[in-house]
């Protein structure tokens, strides 16, 4: 039996010790991981798993000493020291889909989306988020969801028996023309 002296990162390295034995039957030398209490010796395959299951099963106290010395040396990270997973397509999908809708809801410009509170609000609330062009809005994004509108409406027009439309225009202070179409119907629900 030759111990072999390494540097170990794992904290449970210290309730080990790496050993090289040589197989009686084949001759061949092979490594193991040789428990410091019991003198038990795991097979080495360059993991640290088997000698973490061992000491959960056989040394409990020795297993929580060496969870809790390996959480009172994690460093605190920081969220800018700690490098995120990119967003997934689909979550900034959402974002880019609730940011047109509040444009559309609320009149906003486009360029909203460019100034520099917006870009701070969107940072913190999700740093990953990347804020595509002006253009990805008005030429890609407002078109889908005027289409998805415009299909609703359809939709529930189609069902009315009868419906009762109204239409106001109107000029604003800054001369900006308005026209807002009302129709009231009674759904099947």
């Amino acid at each position: 039996m030759k111990v072999v002296k390494k540097e170990r990162s794992s904290l449970v390295w210290d309730f080990f010790e790496l050993i090289k034995e040589k197989n009686e039957e084949t001759g061949l030398e092979a490594e193991y991981s040789k428990c410091k209490e019991c003198n038990e010796k795991i097979k080495y395959n360059q993991s640290t798993s088997a000698m973490h299951k061992h000491l959960k099963a056989v040394h409990p106290s020795k297993y929580s000493e060496s969870t809790e010395l390996k959480e009172a040396n994690q460093p605190e990270l920081t969220s800018e020291e700690h490098k995120f997973r990119p967003l997934s397509k689909e979550k900034q999908k959402q974002i880019n889909f609730a940011i047109m809708r509040f444009i559309a809801a609320d009149m906003r410009p486009f360029s909203i989306i460019e100034s520099p509170g917006f870009a701070a609000l969107l940072k913190l609330l999700e740093p990953r988020y990347e804020v595509p062009a002006r253009q990805t809005f008005s030429q890609n994004i407002l078109p889908l969801l005027y289409d998805s509108a415009k299909e609703r409406v359809i939709n529930q027009l189609k069902m009315a028996k009868g419906l009762s439309c109204t239409f106001d225009l109107w000029t604003s202070n800054s001369t900006k023309s308005f026209l807002t179409v009302t129709c009231h119907f009674i759904s099947p629900d």
